[in-house]
């Protein structure tokens, strides 16, 4: 019942839309239908100003009443032909009386009716030319056409247009009889019939469209619903299948506790103590070393070598000759100061638990007992003014910035070999600060870069990239690896313009 509502609804809302529209489309058609009906009276009086004013001269000269009536009825009424007895040259004639007109229908002609209308004179003898014409079927003033004809003035001839009903009347007059299809009507009507088709075609289009959606949609609900049908199955049966697989699991859960668990736990507090030992053992062998090598007779005396030096140059007088020995003495000598410095870091290196650490109070003391094969750069420490507290071995951090500091140095001295430039000035910046809750401490040196093909493995592999460098060196990568790792450290590396920069970052602890 209410789908019959609902299509009741939109049928009368068609008819509504397309009255609507019709009375739209309307009011075109009748400024249309009025625009012709205009111009097709301007040719007709156009062409009976060429003729009428000497048929009707003719007429009233010879008394002929009947014809002259008959010939102001020959237009059916559709417009006004009016004779008065004005025999006067000026356009106005206010004491004029009407003497013949057309019998209408549609209207009863008076003096008020032709006081703006065109006219023609009634002559005797009787015209034979046209006084006034129209340029053009669109123009309601009548021009001169420049000739006069001559006679007495007997009367006028008007020409009069029929007043046509606004286009509210003319609404009306086609309402009520929508099927007298004349004149302009036929054209209201079969705008009306065309505007209200297709308004039922679309309504039609509209149902057809609207029965295919919910004819799919219906299609489209059901298989969705067996879809859910489905899935529910399915998911019951995953219920049922993972029900047994708790069950199974908590049965062998106990199992596993009763059989092996107290005996894994055993053999667990068993490798710990093993493990504990061995840790226990390793630092006490660390310590022995330590301890033998500070007290080991084998030690070189570091005040030595200048020594031997100063004396090989005041005895000497050929010093080329020795130079070579000097300069081998030299490096021994700082071999031996880089072994010392190695010596007294190594017992704290050897620890791997974690503290909290300030980087700026380790740096520093860093900066202040740098190894000796590190004298040969200028080498600037910045550090922030916040402190920056991490979470690690002191010994290790130290170590790490260390490498890089060895790094670099190794570079700086193969450019300047590569230079043939002893004047080359090396230089290394530290600088610690801090970024988005991590602290970093960026090593910074410009030398030639570090190679291509190390670059993205620097101290960031558990392998030696130096493989030609024998057993003992070419280590430092996997070291430091070995420390960022152990403390959750990262490291970012990029070759600069000149140099290059190795940045190592650590998360910033609470105070």
């Amino acid at each position: 019942m209410k789908s019959n509502y609902t299509k009741i609804k939109q049928i009368f809302s068609i008819l509504i839309v397309s009255f609507s529209m019709t009375l739209f489309l309307n009011y075109g058609n009748y400024l249309r239908y009025n625009s012709s009906m205009f111009a097709v009276q301007t040719v007709d009086f156009n062409i009976l100003s060429y003729t009428l004013p000497m048929k009707v001269s003719y007429t009233l000269i010879k008394g002929d009443l009947e014809e002259l009536q008959r010939t102001l009825d020959s237009n059916y009424g559709l417009f006004g032909l009016v004779i008065t007895d004005c025999k006067s040259l000026e356009n106005k004639c206010p004491k004029q009386k009407i003497l013949f007109s057309t019998n209408s229908k549609y209207q009863t002609y008076t003096i008020s009716d032709i006081v703006n209308s065109p006219f023609d004179y009634l002559k005797d003898p009787i015209p034979v030319v046209a006084e006034r014409f129209y340029q053009n079927s669109y123009i309601g003033n009548r021009l001169k056409t420049g000739r006069t004809n001559k006679g007495k003035i007997i009367g006028r001839i008007y020409y009069i247009r029929v007043n046509r009903p606004n286009f509210i009347t003319s609404q009306l007059l086609w309402l009520r009889k929508p099927f007298n299809l004349k004149g302009v009507n036929i054209v209201y009507t079969l705008t009306f019939i065309m505007l209200l088709t297709m308004g039922i075609l679309l309504f039609c289009i509209i149902q057809w469209i609207t029965y295919r959606y919910k004819t799919q949609k219906q299609i489209d609900q059901q298989k969705y619903e067996k879809r859910l049908k489905d899935k529910e199955i399915e998911r019951l049966e995953l219920e049922n299948k993972l029900l047994k697989i708790i069950t199974f699991n908590s049965v062998f859960g106990q199992v596993i506790e009763q059989d092996f668990s107290s005996v894994i736990a055993n053999r667990i507090q068993e490798l710990d103590s093993i493990l504990k030992n061995i840790l226990l053992k390793i630092d006490s062998d660390i310590q022995n070393i330590v301890h033998d090598i500070y007290k080991a007779p084998l030690l070189f005396n570091l005040s030595c070598t200048p020594k031997i030096i100063n004396e090989i140059i005041s005895k000497t007088y050929n010093l080329e000759v020795y130079q070579p020995i000097i300069e081998f003495l030299l490096e021994a000598n700082e071999t031996l100061k880089t072994l010392d410095w190695v010596v007294k870091d190594l017992r704290g290196t050897t620890r791997i638990e974690s503290e909290a650490t300030l980087v700026q109070q380790e740096i520093e003391y860093l900066s202040q007992n740098l190894p000796p094969s590190l004298d040969n750069w200028k080498i600037d420490f910045d550090f922030d003014s916040s402190p920056l507290w991490i979470n690690c071995n002191p010994w290790h951090l130290r170590s790490i910035v260390k490498n890089a500091l060895y790094n670099s140095s190794a570079a700086l001295k193969k450019y300047r070999r590569k230079l043939k430039n002893n004047s080359f000035q090396g230089y290394i910046s530290v600088r610690c600060h801090s970024n988005n809750n991590t602290a970093i401490i960026d090593i910074e040196d410009n030398g030639p870069g570090i190679p291509s093909d190390i670059l993205p493995l620097l101290y960031e592999s558990s392998e030696r990239l130096n493989r030609s460098a024998g057993e003992i060196a070419g280590n430092g990568s996997m070291i430091v690896f070995a420390y960022l790792c152990l403390h959750g450290g990262k490291v970012e590396k990029i070759n600069l313009d000149k140099g290059a920069r190795v940045s190592f970052q650590f998360p910033l602890t609470s105070d």
